[in-house]
C-alpha cells in the first residue's frame, strides 16, 4: 500500500544443533530503524539494463519441441486434446504464430521472471482458444542475442508464481 521496502529480519538461534538463524518477522524500514538496525540492504538488481527486461519483438522463437512434447512431466502440462494429436507441432506452431503477432501489438504481452541467474519471458501460447492461454512458452535469448529459445511450458499457475516473484504481473493473460 505504501510501497515502503519490507525486510525478513532473522535472529540468531539458541538451540544447539539446530538451524542457526530463525525469522523473528518481516518489518518495515522504519521499524528497524527504530529499534537500533541501522545497516539494512538495498533492494536486489535483477538486471543492470532495464533493457532486459522488454521482449524484443524482431527475434525468431525457436521451441525446444523434444523437451516440451517427449518428456512425460512436461507434455502433460499440454491440454489432453494437444497432447494426443498427431498435429501437436503444427498446433503449437501456429499458436505461436498467434504469440508473435500478440506481441508486436503489444510487447508488454511478454512477461519477464528471473530464473537460473538471467531474466526469461514468459509468453502465452493459446493450443484452444485464440482468446485464452493455455500454456505459457518460458524463453531466453540465446547467448548472441539473435534468437529466443522457448525452453519449457509452463502451467498458467506454476507461470504466475515465477513472475510474480521479479515484480507484480499486468498481465491480461495470467492470472490465478
Amino acid at each position: 500500500m505504501y510501497y515502503q521496502p519490507v525486510y525478513a529480519y532473522f535472529i540468531p538461534n539458541l538451540v544447539p544443533d539446530r538451524q542457526r538463524w530463525f525469522l523473528d518477522g518481516f518489518y518495515t524500514e522504519y521499524h528497524l530503524l527504530k529499534s537500533g538496525i541501522v545497516n539494512l540492504p538495498k533492494r536486489a538488481a535483477y538486471v543492470t539494463d532495464p533493457a532486459e527486461l522488454i521482449f524484443d519483438t524482431g527475434l525468431d522463437i525457436v521451441p525446444q519441441y523434444e523437451h516440451i512434447f517427449e518428456e512425460t512431466e512436461n507434455c502433460q502440462r499440454l491440454p489432453e486434446t494437444i497432447r494426443g494429436s498427431v498435429m501437436k507441432v503444427q498446433l503449437f506452431d501456429g499458436a505461436l504464430r498467434q504469440t508473435k503477432r500478440m506481441l508486436e501489438a503489444d510487447y508488454r504481452t511478454a512477461i519477464p521472471q528471473y530464473y537460473n541467474h538471467g531474466i526469461q519471458f514468459l509468453i502465452p501460447v493459446c493450443l484452444q482458444n485464440p482468446d485464452r492461454a493455455d500454456l505459457a512458452l518460458a524463453c531466453v535469448k540465446t547467448e548472441d542475442g539473435s534468437k529466443y529459445l522457448g525452453r519449457t511450458c509452463l502451467t498458467l499457475k506454476m507461470a504466475y508464481h515465477n513472475a510474480r516473484l521479479l515484480a507484480k504481473i499486468h498481465s491480461s493473460w495470467l492470472y490465478p
